[in-house]
């Protein structure tokens, strides 16, 4: 049964002084927990998100998640997109303090290929403070930031305050992959979550941006078993492409005249899909399987661990291959890698919330 991965609304602070960060957001937070009750919708959501617009430059980014968080404690909110710095910052040394608060997500914005250094050595370093950490930072590949309910690549881009939803519904999409009719089955899943958007935002008194029609995974409920599905075949060996492509194709189908942000893309987060985990731990899928796998309309490559004894170009070198692929695709395009120090390609290591995870050759 289909839910709604995410209710996100963009804040627009007027404030970015810690007391009156921290009571804007707390407000606003409490706002959303209330229309989302009066809407009866509480038990259909399962994360409440709240996302903000790049840090300026005059604030601190260690203070400003820790007005977030206490924000967050307050009204219940589940997590914050707060923390969005370029990799030409000079506060880019403060993120790994930042995102010690756990319900703290951020992102770097690549500025130029020149760049790709500076972001490998961010993904090192926050890695090493804490590898779970390194799964609420993103890694910007358009540079340009990203109204999406998808974490951690979330920023305020639109100047207004609004709403924004993504979805969980691999469920639909494997009944549809398995009858033939995905299309009919996202299509109905997308025409409900539009009404609710709608009515959330009304509640709210601000605008419904749309819906992130993206496949997503969560563990058992697995976007990799909907790829194989369609292909006949595990995923990264032949056919895997152009399955990926299809699904992407009648997703876009299901929704093309609804109100929508994002990247609206298939996603496969390794840590976050079972069948993913599987196919890493049997050695069919590479970091490279992955990067190929982007070239045919996927949301990057994505919750992948490296290697504790990875060279950071070669981060670096993969960060370019990915730059190209986006500018190819000429979509949003942005990368979670995860560095666990200690680690081996086909070991497992300890992620917290998304559990045992294989780390991943290249």
């Amino acid at each position: 049964m289909a839910r709604i991965r995410a209710v996100t609304m963009f804040l627009q602070p007027p404030s970015w002084e810690k007391p009156l960060l921290s009571e804007y957001i707390a407000g606003k937070g409490s706002q959303l927990r209330e229309a989302l009750s009066k809407l009866g919708l509480s038990g259909e959501v399962w994360t409440v998100r709240l996302s903000l617009p790049p840090i300026p430059r005059e604030a601190d980014p260690v203070r400003v998640a820790q007005a977030v968080q206490e924000a967050l404690d307050e009204s219940g909110a589940t997590m914050a997109a707060a923390v969005h710095l370029d990799t030409r910052d000079p506060r880019l040394g403060r993120m790994a303090e930042a995102l010690e608060y756990p319900g703290i997500h951020g992102s770097v914005r690549l500025l130029s290929e020149e760049d790709a250094g500076a972001a490998a050595d961010l993904i090192m370093e926050v890695s090493k403070h804490d590898p779970g950490e390194a799964t609420r930072l993103a890694v910007d590949l358009t540079g340009k930031g990203l109204s999406t309910p998808y974490y951690p690549m979330s920023s305020n881009t639109i100047g207004e305050e609004a709403v924004a939803l993504a979805l969980l519904y691999t469920g639909e999409l494997l009944a549809g992959a398995r009858s033939g009719d995905i299309v009919g089955e996202a299509r109905r899943v997308f025409l409900d979550a539009a009404k609710h958007g709608s009515n959330i935002a009304g509640e709210l008194g601000v605008r419904f941006l749309g819906l992130d029609l993206s496949p997503s995974p969560w563990m058992e409920m697995s976007v990799a078993q909907v790829i194989e599905t369609i292909s006949g075949s595990p995923l990264g060996g032949p056919g895997s492409l152009a399955a990926v492509r299809r699904l992407n194709e009648d997703v876009w189908r299901a929704g093309e005249d609804l109100p929508t942000v994002g990247f609206n893309e298939t996603m496969l987060p390794v840590a976050e899909d079972n069948v993913l985990k599987e196919r890493t731990l049997e050695g069919r899928l590479r970091v490279r399987d992955l990067a190929m796998l982007t070239v045919g309309c996927l949301a990057g490559i994505d919750m992948v661990v490296l290697p504790g004894d990875i060279d950071p170009v070669v981060i670096r070198n993969l960060i370019l291959d990915q730059i190209v692929v986006q500018r190819l695709k000429n979509r949003p395009l942005g990368m979670r890698l995860i560095v666990y120090e200690g680690a081996k390609p086909g070991d497992k290591v300890n992620l917290g919330k998304f559990g045992s995870t294989p780390v991943s050759p290249l």
